[in-house]
């Protein structure tokens, strides 16, 4: 009996055993997003009689419900593409085609004003409309509407313009090269970054406007040349020039929208041979959130700041991803305490990965046979709009060529 009972405690001391080393092998996979296939996106023939090329750069991309919006840049021979709002139906059946469909210019009253032709502007949605602010005309120089913005109704096809209440020097002068965010749950506009007349292009002022109010109101600048910035979870993140290793936060309170109660953090992602956060321009900055409530910023692409060549010439054609702290009781939180504490295992926060492509087998489509987008900078991109998609469309490649493909990137 004395023996039964012995074997029953080494059995159980042995299970016991076996599932902390199984929870502690799980825990001490580091939680890097590592994985993402690929599709290039088909268009089929449009019922309109003729629809102009999307070969450019410099121009936006914005999804608002299942649909992406391509809206300016510049074409081919460095001429600027025309105001028309360009409307991509995202795919949702594999493998993915869609069509493509053009709105020209038209103001929500006959004598209403429109938008010039731009490029190197900033975009993004509120709700069912493209915002569009700031950029640069055909000769180079800012397009100049003022402290306030354009609205493009999605189902309605008109544009309007804001009308701010506030004085020109309590707004945001007129900029090219920056970033705009909407924040659905306050009806907030986050601006970031920028150059212009009168700007110290070595400082990124941080702008918010409230729609509510109609007013802008300043938040504290940046101290560095800002090159990528996204906004989520009520957190501005923003990549400067200064090192490929520091990443800058600053989280309003939406509630207050008091600027004196906010500063800047800085984060120090770890070392590693990853190049992620590098010294790029016309890259992509845009946040992923898993289901467990770990966050990503996912780096697209770009050109080395300074022309530094690289095996595709001075371009990537990388996706990378950087793990920034999780929110502390969700369930990636938890787990990646657990993992810091574990010996030889590491949450993998604030550290560079890069995803391995997998492009789809066969290739989801025949045009120019590819199976994986080319190096390239200055291209649209944005969130698909469920959390696990990304859409990229056109861009500059390696040899200074327009491109005018579309990819998927499902993240995995």
């Amino acid at each position: 009996m004395t023996e039964i009972a012995a074997g029953m405690i080494a059995v159980e001391q042995l299970v016991a055993t076996g599932v902390e080393a199984a929870a502690a092998a799980s825990l001490a996979r580091p939680g890097q997003l590592t994985k993402a296939s690929l599709s290039q996106i088909a268009i089929e023939p449009s019922n309109q009689t003729s629809v102009p090329s999307l070969a450019r750069s410099h121009h936006t991309l914005t999804v608002i419900n299942e649909a992406a919006f391509i809206f300016g840049g510049k074409g081919s021979g460095g001429k600027l593409c025309s105001t028309d709002v360009h409307e991509v139906l995202l795919p949702i059946n594999e493998p993915p085609k869609t069509r493509h469909e053009l709105y020209q210019p038209v103001g929500i009253s006959p004598v209403a004003p429109l938008p010039v032709p731009r490029f190197s502007h900033a975009a993004c949605a509120r709700g069912n409309e493209l915002v569009i602010h700031g950029g640069r005309n055909e000769e180079g120089a800012i397009a100049d509407d003022g402290h306030n913005f354009w609205l493009w109704n999605s189902e309605l096809g008109t544009w309007s313009r804001t009308q701010s209440v506030n004085q020109p020097h309590e707004s945001p002068l007129p900029r090219y090269g920056h970033s705009i965010f909407f924040d659905k749950d306050k009806d907030l506009l986050i601006l970031h970054g920028g150059e212009g007349v009168g700007l110290d292009e070595d400082v990124a002022e941080t702008w918010v406007y409230s729609f509510a109010e109609a007013k802008w109101t300043r938040f504290p600048s940046l101290p560095v040349k800002v090159l990528g910035a996204t906004w989520h979870g009520g957190t501005l993140y923003s990549v400067g020039s200064e090192s490929h290793r520091i990443v800058h936060t600053l989280q309003i309170d939406t509630s207050s929208l008091d600027p004196s109660q906010v500063g800047w953090t800085t984060l120090q992602t770890a070392t590693s041979s990853v190049p992620g956060g590098q010294s790029r321009v016309g890259a992509a900055l845009l946040p992923f959130n898993t289901t467990m409530g770990r966050c990503y910023l996912l780096q697209l692409f770009g050109i080395n700041r300074g022309g530094a060549v690289t095996e595709h010439g001075s371009a990537h054609k990388d996706i990378l991803s950087l793990q920034v702290p999780s929110t502390a009781l969700s369930g990636s939180g938890i787990k990646d305490t657990i993992r810091d504490a574990l010996p030889q295992t590491e949450s993998g926060s604030l550290s560079w990965a890069e995803i391995e492509p997998s492009p789809t087998d066969p290739p989801s489509t025949q045009i120019e046979g590819k199976a994986y987008p080319d190096a390239r900078s200055f291209f649209g991109a944005a969130d698909y709009g469920d959390g696990k998609r990304v859409i990229l469309w056109g861009g500059v490649d390696a040899y200074g060529d327009l491109v005018g493909d579309g990819w998927i990137v499902n993240l995995e």
